[in-house]
């Protein structure tokens, strides 16, 4: 008996436990965003983003160039 006693209480103990588990909580923010075209691409961004993005426009632009005289393939499309 009383070793139902400690199953039962470890089962209690378990489920108290773990009864969060697997329940994510979704947290939505609302961002201001925005976005510039480049030869290539359409780059979007929010507001915190706005100082970096004329140096990531010129990263993908030279990458693009980068890979497509690697492997002779162009774009067909932003």
């Amino acid at each position: 008996m009383k070793k139902y006693k400690y199953i039962l209480l470890l089962n209690i103990f378990i489920s108290v436990l773990f009864s969060q588990y697997g329940k994510n909580i979704v947290q939505y923010e609302n961002f201001d965003w925005h976005f510039i075209q480049t030869k290539n691409f359409d780059i979007y961004y929010y507001a915190q983003g706005e100082n970096q993005i004329d140096i990531m426009a010129k990263y993908c632009q030279d990458a693009n160039d980068k890979i497509s005289t690697y492997i002779g393939w162009d774009l067909k499309e932003r």
